[in-house]
């Protein structure tokens, strides 16, 4: 909650409320209880958002070679006035160079897409899951996680260990 700022829209969307009138808490984020008495809800599993769109879009951009205006800072922008944060434009003088830019919108998949089951992708992806397990959960993580093993069935199913090894650590 701290990486949120104090206008950002994003941070009570985190915080968990009753569902009904259950034992049951669902994070705001998803709370649309339409009857307490069954508890049914009428929100639809997200599975890609506009929001995601344009911070793929401003990610490759910026892979493709930082420049200080233009497309890359307009969308990574506009993902940011949506959720009403204090400063929400970025600029070159905020973002320097690529990296900078790199980390603003690794925050921003952070922030935005929240319990919404990015986050290890964009991790992995980036080669940032160590590091960052490490410094927001105080966990030393071993590489072999980064891969998940494959299912033993499938393994046994080839029959061939040099076709088909199983992941290293498993």
């Amino acid at each position: 909650m701290a990486a949120y700022g104090a206008n950002d829209r994003r941070r009570d969307l985190l915080l968990y409320a009753r569902s009904g009138t259950s034992n049951n808490f669902v994070p705001n984020k998803f709370m649309d209880v339409i009857s307490s008495t069954t508890q049914n809800a009428e929100n639809d599993w997200i599975l890609l958002r506009f929001s995601e769109v344009l911070l793929m879009y401003a990610e490759a951009v910026n892979e493709l070679g930082y420049a200080t205006s233009g497309d890359a800072f307009d969308c990574l922008n506009k993902v940011r006035k949506r959720s009403a944060v204090a400063d929400p434009n970025f600029t070159s003088a905020s973002l320097p160079n690529q990296a900078a830019f790199r980390d603003a919108v690794q925050q921003e998949y952070k922030l935005e897409l929240a319990y919404e089951g990015q986050r290890w992708l964009l991790l992995t992806r980036t080669g940032n899951a160590t590091s960052a397990i490490r410094q927001e959960e105080n966990i030393n993580l071993p590489t072999f996680r980064l891969l998940f093993p494959i299912p033993q069935t499938e393994v046994e199913k080839i029959g061939n260990p040099s076709i088909m090894p199983q992941n290293p650590g498993y």
